[in-house]
């Protein structure tokens, strides 16, 4: 028997369809996950947010929930 913890696992659950996309590491999660604010930002989705999610072999649990702000909020 190995004493290794199980490799960590991320997804993202997006909003408002419920939908998951997954990643193979924690940044590539949060890549993800700023590729879609931006092109919220831009207008182009209506995806308004993700919950980040991570499953060490216990299950899946929320990391950190990331709402993006409205458009007339976000300045650039």
């Amino acid at each position: 028997m190995s004493n290794r913890s199980p490799r960590k696992k991320w997804r993202i659950k997006i909003y408002p369809s419920i939908n998951y996309a997954t990643a193979s590491s924690m940044k590539g999660v949060y890549d993800l996950t700023n590729a879609i604010r931006d092109q919220y930002a831009l207008g182009l989705t209506g995806i308004h947010q993700v919950d980040i999610e991570m499953n060490d072999g216990e299950g899946w649990g929320l990391w950190e929930r990331c709402e993006f702000p409205i458009h007339a909020e976000v300045s650039r």
